[in-house]
């Protein structure tokens, strides 16, 4: 039973985290090449102050919840074992693509204006996407694995 409602909880935050990237993604992110300089910079900061916060509280413990449900496992299939640590393993990928890559790019986005820019502005933005891309495609891939394992569809 313990089991069962660690992995119902990392799946929950699992689903919110994947979610915030895909959702972002789908809704804005492959449309920041269009913004001017100045809407890009504000979309930056609003979605920063509105995610800041709540992707701390939920990244840190969705993947310790992921690792726990990893371990204690019950009666393992070799499927599960090599996809429950796969999962986790593209958890942490993205965190570490977002908090080594993509949130340092944000706080000296964030801070721009229209005179302080660089000039290759749109090439960060450029490179921004490019992670964002990753980042999302990969947590959508642990989401599914999770999820897929959850369900005992290997």
């Amino acid at each position: 039973m313990a089991f069962h409602i660690t992995q119902f909880a990392a799946l929950s935050l699992l689903f919110l985290l994947s979610g915030v990237f895909w959702g972002s993604w789908l809704s804005i992110g492959r449309s920041f090449h269009e913004f001017p300089l100045s809407e890009f910079v504000h979309i930056a900061q609003i979605i920063n102050r509105n995610l800041g916060v709540s992707m701390r509280i939920i990244a840190v413990p969705c993947i310790v919840l992921m690792v726990v449900c990893a371990c204690l496992l019950p009666q393992r299939t070799l499927a599960e074992s090599i996809l429950y640590p796969c999962s986790v393993f593209l958890a942490v990928s993205a965190l570490l693509i977002t908090v080594l890559i993509e949130v340092p790019m944000n706080n000296k986005i964030i801070t721009w204006t229209t005179d302080s820019a660089p000039l290759n502005w749109k090439a960060i933005q450029k490179r921004w996407q490019l992670y964002n891309d990753i980042r999302t495609l990969i947590s959508l891939l642990s989401f599914l694995i999770f999820t897929a394992l959850s369900l005992k569809l290997f």
